[in-house]
């Protein structure tokens, strides 16, 4: 199981393990540090938005904040929120952050029941997980809002992939990945520019240029191609892995792990 888990994250698929309250003692150690007794607690501080910067500030701004988010305890669960915020997480918080979650819930959980709980679910397990708050993924992605149509930000968001990358279909590829590597280095050097969702598209069409084949976006094509196969697949496979415990899970054939190669920042 953690070896499939382990493909999973690597290809940014999304995936939450829920704890039960009577289940948090399996995480919490024997010693808890002072920092994690007092981290995480309620409190009303409010997270101050991404704003602009001159050119030459952005790098050393957008880092900062990053590095602030990167280090709480919560910031795990960035890893299995898939997509580009899979990523993103990878990228910053490298194995380290991969490790904890795999590990389980931060102390934000299992000492100060902070995060998101499947309460108001039809069929609710009450089922504790980390969550990130909306404002942490605007820093993440160098988000500054303004209006849904003027949003401008350093890194596509997956609403702005799913409206407009033709090469998006959900599953993180060596594509995807040689895109956000660019956008970084840009980041990196100094010379990144904040895009609308308007500006995405037309930066996903420049990048279409030069490839053969067709220019639709392969998440419109495939799925109006494949929709009868995609059924029968389903028919022949019922498996749902929703609020199951992990060890009831059984996977229909055969699972044989394999070396993952680099995807992201793993």
């Amino acid at each position: 199981m953690p070896a499939l888990l382990f493909k999973a994250v690597c290809h940014g698929l999304p995936l939450t393990i829920g704890v039960k309250v009577k289940d948090f003692g399996k995480f919490k150690p024997e010693e808890v540090s002072d920092i994690d007794r007092l981290v995480g607690k309620p409190s009303s501080t409010i997270e101050a938005p991404f704003a602009y910067t001159a050119q030459g500030a952005l790098r050393a701004y957008y880092m900062s904040r990053v590095n602030d988010i990167i280090r709480r305890p919560h910031a795990r669960i960035l890893v299995g929120m898939g997509g580009p915020i899979a990523w993103l997480g990878r990228k910053w918080g490298g194995m380290e952050l991969v490790t904890q979650f795999m590990e389980g819930p931060s102390p934000d959980v299992y000492l100060h029941r902070r995060g998101y709980i499947d309460s108001d679910d039809e069929h609710p397990m009450f089922l504790y997980t980390d969550k990130m708050s909306p404002q942490e993924i605007d820093i993440l992605f160098g988000c500054i809002r303004s209006d849904s149509d003027r949003d401008k930000s350093l890194y596509p968001s997956k609403d702005i992939l799913d409206e407009g990358c033709f090469f998006w279909t959900g599953e993180w590829d060596s594509r995807m990945d040689n895109m956000f590597n660019d956008i970084t280095k840009e980041i990196l050097q100094g010379s990144a520019k904040f895009r609308t969702p308007g500006m995405w598209n037309d930066y996903f069409r420049r990048l279409n240029r030069g490839h053969r084949g067709s220019r639709e976006r392969l998440n419109q094509v495939v799925p109006a191609m494949l929709t009868r196969l995609h059924s029968k697949i389903i028919d022949g496979f019922l498996v749902d892995w929703n609020k199951r415990r992990l060890m009831d899970i059984k996977l229909p054939e055969e699972y044989r792990p394999r070396q993952v190669g680099n995807r992201g920042a793993l």
